[in-house]
């Protein structure tokens, strides 16, 4: 099937699976009213110029149904009407705009070529990203990757970008680019499935730049350079597989070790030490501060681990304090420790 003009599929269609085509110079409108599942063939916009609107929503469920563009534009007008693609959306040139639409790709959006203006409402993927040429404008909407296991490929600059998956399944990112994320960036498997995040390459790392609020759990990272200034902190359920740069993965803790398995001072004689270091990378400063019983004072009142020095142990001297008291001997003291982080 060929269109020049204006289409529309009325509720009685049944056209099988042939394939439309627009083509053309005039703008043009498809509208499925009553029909909106009823066309299972593929979809072709290769318009020399002008634009298709959507009259109506459009749901291409038919098995393996795909929609390419090729030149001209696709829009799913200002009414905001959904866009649902059971296979792949494939961009070689063109334009297609999802203005605000409720949009589902069942399958890969592969763009190597033209344009793609994403809905600012909420694109769900269920297939892999490619981009290998071409633009892809975030749109300040949500890109929501509801497939099992998927790969991004090539830079992608996202505005929300969000995964969280039940069972088991690894999100695959481009090495040598950057996968960018402005708004908030959501990753999160479950208890005994995690979500694994991998590079494209093993042993070599990707990049992430999530300018945003994070919420990550249940991750097993590997791989990943997070170039933010901000490390990702990852507590809840997550492990680290290796060659993570600024991410800190796992529960925070602090490790304090006496000298010799206790700390002994004497009045006026002999001093002892304990040292204090962090379990994990902090995502910013600690302070560590240091609250004397009466009878001992310290070197420092306070310790400051940092995202550099967090795994360096600090020393603490303990001195006795020399009074004129009679105390039995032994006699028993307490320091605290209490952190804090900003």
């Amino acid at each position: 099937l060929n269109g020049q003009a204006a289409v529309t599929v009325a509720s009685t269609y049944d056209g099988g699976t042939a394939a439309l085509t627009f083509t053309g110079t005039s703008a043009q409108t498809f509208t499925l009213t009553g029909a909106e599942a009823k066309f299972d063939g593929n979809i072709t916009v290769n318009k020399a110029s002008e634009t298709v609107t959507l009259g109506s929503a459009l749901t291409m469920d038919a098995t393996g149904q795909t929609l390419t563009m090729t030149s001209g534009g696709l829009n799913t007008s200002g009414s905001n009407y959904a866009l649902t693609v059971q296979s792949t959306v494939t961009s070689n040139g063109g334009t297609l705009t999802l203005n605000g639409s409720t949009v589902d790709f069942n399958g890969n959006l592969a763009i190597a070529g033209g344009t793609v203006v994403a809905t600012t409402a909420t694109m769900t993927i269920a297939g892999d990203l490619s981009r290998s040429s071409g633009t892809f404008t975030h749109n300040s909407g949500t890109v929501t990757l509801d497939g099992a296991s998927q790969q991004i490929s090539n830079a992608f600059t996202f505005n929300h970008l969000t995964k969280t998956v039940t069972a088991a399944a690894t999100l695959t990112l481009p090495v040598s680019t950057t996968t960018t994320i402005v708004g908030t960036l959501t990753l999160q498997g479950a208890s005994g499935q995690l979500l694994s995040l991998r590079s494209s390459t093993t042993d070599t790392q990707t990049s992430i730049d999530p300018q945003g609020t994070r919420t990550v759990s249940y991750l097993d990272v590997k791989d990943n350079n997070n170039i933010h200034a901000t490390t990702i902190g990852c507590r809840t359920g997550c492990a680290s597989s290796g060659n993570n740069t600024n991410w800190s993965i796992g529960a925070p803790s602090v490790t304090v070790t006496e000298s010799v398995g206790t700390t002994t001072v004497t009045e006026g004689g002999a001093t002892d030490s304990y040292t204090v270091v962090l379990g994990v990378v902090p995502t910013g400063n600690v302070t560590i501060t240091i609250t004397n019983a009466a009878d001992t004072t310290t070197n420092a009142g306070t310790l400051t681990f940092t995202t550099s020095n967090w795994n360096t142990a600090q020393t603490v001297t303990v001195t006795a304090v020399n009074d004129v008291l009679d105390e039995t001997s032994p006699q028993n003291s307490v320091i605290t420790q209490v952190s804090t982080s900003g």
